[in-house]
């Protein structure tokens, strides 16, 4: 799981400062150095090959930079309140 991670964050901060493809040979042979319990799909059998930079990007939902959505402010209310109802 922690290197699970570490790969999504190398992947993500690869993203941001160069603006180049996350799915692109030279990130897979990184992973495939450090990576010893799994592999990363080559590149041409990867999925994420033909999506954009700022698809990618979308599509990994809310780090903290925008509003949080009204559907979630619903559910922290509700699970609060059921919460309190067991107490």
């Amino acid at each position: 799981m922690l290197k699970t991670t570490s790969v999504a964050l190398l992947t993500v901060a690869v993203m941001a400062n160069e603006e180049l493809h996350p799915v692109r040979e030279e990130v897979v042979e990184q992973i495939k150095l450090r990576a010893t319990s799994w592999k990363p799909k080559e590149v041409q059998d990867n999925h994420l090959r033909h999506k954009s930079v700022e698809g990618i990007k979308n599509s990994m939902g809310n780090y903290g930079t925008s509003r949080k959505s009204i559907g979630s402010e619903v559910f922290k209310k509700v699970a609060h309140g059921a919460s309190d109802a067991f107490h």
